[in-house]
């Protein structure tokens, strides 16, 4: 797919899919299924500035359109919001282990079919405590997953791998370039510090 912004051919893993609602106005559609024709445009803030400056979205769909003027933070709070809803469901579907001792203790029953995964604010001291390395930062405090796995505050999250589906993981990437040092192979966010980890999952 060709970025508007850009014009550059890119998979499909990078762009973010937007269309033309009825009213005109251009609608981010993570979920790649509202009708109409696709405006792909890359998952980054400057892709979408970009676009928006130079009105790439009404040059790919040959009409007028219109854009919020908070287009970039809508992207972001859908982004955010599919992520902690999928994370909510799999909490709840038995696919995520919180607590400390029980993810100690499941790592090493289990250290072949889970991931660990780290709030953005986990520091190094803590994440090597476990006896299993980290193969992702979410671009999301402990707090907001706290929020939404049932926790004050959630710092570690063990993940079943099989649940691990494409489209959250690509949400998760996108989200991340929209939060700065989010991702482990990244900078490390500020106030905590780099830890020694897989790379992230694609």
């Amino acid at each position: 797919r060709k970025c508007i912004a850009s014009g550059e051919l890119m998979s499909k893993d990078q762009l973010l899919r937007c269309v033309v609602g009825p009213d005109g106005f251009v609608v981010p559609d993570l979920g790649r299924k509202l009708p109409g024709r696709g405006l792909w445009v890359q998952a980054k803030p400057e892709a979408l500035a970009k676009a928006i400056k130079t009105k790439a979205f009404a040059r790919a769909a040959k009409a007028n359109v219109k854009l919020a003027p908070d287009f970039q933070d809508q992207v972001l709070a859908l982004y955010k919001a599919q992520v902690l809803q999928r994370l909510g469901l799999m909490r709840r579907s038995g696919h995520i282990e919180l607590g400390f001792e029980k993810i100690k203790t499941k790592a090493v029953k289990a250290a072949d079919k889970n991931v660990l995964w780290l709030a953005s604010d986990t520091t190094q001291a803590s994440a090597q405590k476990l006896p299993i390395e980290a193969e992702r930062r979410l671009p999301l405090t402990s707090e907001e997953l706290g929020s939404q796995l049932g926790r004050a505050a959630s710092a570690f999250l063990l993940v079943n791998k099989q649940a691990c589906d494409p489209a959250m993981l690509r949400h998760m990437d996108h989200l991340g370039h929209f939060i700065p040092n989010s991702l482990l192979s990244e900078a490390e966010p500020q106030g905590s510090l780099q830890v020694e980890a897989k790379p992230a999952i694609r």
